[in-house]
Parts: C-alpha cells; sequence; structure tokens
C-alpha cells in the first residue's frame, strides 16, 4: 500500500512538473509569435481608437491589401497602418477615390476631397495609410512615402479589423 502511495505521489509531481514545462514553452513561442501591442493616436479612427490594445503577428510578413500592419517608418517611429499595396506598385488618390496601378479599388475612409501625387513602390517596398482621412489626422505613405519590406513589424490581428464585408 505504501508502496502505491509513493508511486502515485511520483506520477502526480511528474506530471505537474510537465505540465509547468509545457506551459512555459506554450508561452515562451506565444510571446514571440503574437506580440501585445496598444494603438497610440486617432490615425486609424474608427477602425482602431486610441489606447485600444492589438494583437501583433510577427512572423506574418506577407501581408494582403486592406491588412492593418506594424511597421517602423523611415523616421523609426512604429505606427499602426492599413496596407494600400506591397511590391511593385502604382498608387494614386484622386477625389477620394484610390487607385492602385490605373485600376480604382473600394477605400471608404476617403471623404475630404483628398488628392495625392502618384506614388511608385519598388518590390521592396510597401505604402500604408491610416483610416482617418480627415486633413492632418494620419500622418502616414502619403507624408513620407514607400517604407521598406524590411521595417515591417507583423499583421494585427483581431476582431472587425477588415472594413469589407466577409
Amino acid at each position: 500500500m505504501a508502496l502505491d502511495k509513493l508511486k502515485k505521489e511520483k506520477y502526480t509531481s511528474l506530471f505537474y512538473i510537465a505540465a509547468i514545462i509545457i506551459t512555459t514553452i506554450m508561452m515562451i513561442l506565444i510571446l514571440t509569435v503574437i506580440r501585445p501591442g496598444k494603438v497610440s493616436g486617432n490615425s486609424m479612427n474608427p477602425t482602431l481608437k486610441d489606447k485600444q490594445f492589438i494583437f501583433i503577428n510577427s512572423t506574418d510578413k506577407n501581408p494582403k491589401f486592406g491588412d492593418i500592419i506594424v511597421y517602423k517608418t523611415p523616421e523609426g517611429e512604429k505606427v499602426v497602418k492599413r496596407l494600400i499595396a506591397f511590391g511593385k506598385h502604382r498608387i494614386k488618390l484622386q477625389n477620394d477615390r484610390l487607385f492602385i496601378d490605373g485600376n480604382e479599388v473600394e477605400y471608404p475612409f476617403a471623404k475630404y476631397g483628398e488628392s495625392h501625387s502618384i506614388f511608385e513602390t519598388n518590390e521592396d517596398e510597401f505604402f500604408a495609410v491610416g483610416d482617418n482621412r480627415e486633413p492632418g489626422a494620419s500622418y502616414d505613405s502619403f507624408g513620407y512615402g514607400p517604407v521598406k519590406k524590411s521595417n515591417l513589424i507583423g499583421v494585427v490581428y483581431g476582431k472587425n479589423l477588415d472594413y469589407k464585408e466577409k
């Protein structure tokens, strides 16, 4: 009887040690792949609010049009913006209408008669802008131009981040 009790205690201890080790490994993996972040400012209104918590997948380095991304600006500041172009493209915003390579694409945020010159991105660059298009609300690629892909930190994941109905 005493031997069975000792055996049971040994297996219970091993179970708890294994559970702690597995939990620790999982936490390390989660924190290196999925990084928490916090929005600073109103440039992504109405999609993201100032001081809203976000989760960033730091392994996703191939975002698609419309994804919300985190990156370092050419000045080195970390920002959250919506991806408009990734790779070689021509971007133009004219009278609130967005054109990529000459084709109009859905972009519901422009509504202030906004127009910009044509921007061109190279294969190693991307173009990202804030959802808040009120004059002066978002300092983005329309202000500093295309950004090197190496500045991409990751893609923001969460509920209700896409402006298109799925």
